[in-house]
């Protein structure tokens, strides 16, 4: 049974901490979590924030219950990480140690850009930074496909590898958070809701829950 990473619609107060949601996210859906994150931007201290889950399955349900309330998620896609210091999608910027690349011609140097324009990726006539790059839209689609169709990263590529190439227009832009939910509730009447569910101290499903 493979994992699948859903976003919770509705902000989640931060003082409720994850350890104390999991229980709660478990026991009222019949579900196994195997872990947890906020979307939170470093060095912010929100009140609220969007949470995602890992859960053991394949089927999306379009809700979870969450201290009475039905909320609403959607199938979280990630979105391709490029190396902001050499443009190229194979590691993060935070690991690449060599001098900075151009993103116009892909060679180092410090000087204004006077050489021809040629994509380190695919080595077109384009910017690295152009978003309808072949290599781009690949990986873009690569873990949208993953995702939705429930296989492996190299099965995603294996066939996508196998079909015409995409413009980048006909791809889905899932990545975009439905925000509308059956009830919505403030981050104090979430807070008010938790105190009371505290109190039923229910497990975890059984189940080993990683936190960030």
């Amino acid at each position: 049974m493979g994992k699948h990473h859903y976003k919770i619609s509705s902000d989640i107060p931060t003082a409720t901490s994850l350890e104390e949601l999991a229980p709660e996210l478990s026991c009222s859906n019949d579900i196994v979590i195997t872990h947890m994150r906020r979307f939170v931007k470093q060095n912010t201290q929100p009140e609220a924030a969007p949470v995602l889950i890992t859960i053991l399955g394949t089927t999306l349900p379009e809700y979870i219950k969450m201290w009475f309330i039905h909320q609403r998620i959607v199938l979280f896609i990630d979105r391709p990480r490029m190396c902001n210091k050499c443009f190229s999608f194979l590691h993060a910027t935070r690991t690449y140690t060599l001098n900075p690349a151009c993103h116009q011609c892909g060679q180092i140097h410090t000087s204004t850009c006077q050489g021809p324009i040629q994509c380190i990726n695919c080595k077109g006539n384009h910017s690295a930074l152009d978003k309808n790059c072949p290599h781009y839209i690949k990986e873009i689609k690569e873990p949208e496909y993953k995702a939705r169709h429930h296989v492996t990263t190299g099965e995603a590529r294996r066939i996508l590898n196998q079909r015409p190439n995409t413009n980048l227009a006909t791809i889905v832009k899932s990545n975009i958070c439905n925000t509308d939910l059956e009830n919505t509730l403030t981050t104090k009447e979430m807070e008010a809701l938790f105190q009371k569910m505290q109190e039923k101290n229910r497990p975890t499903n059984g189940c080993n829950v990683n936190y960030d």
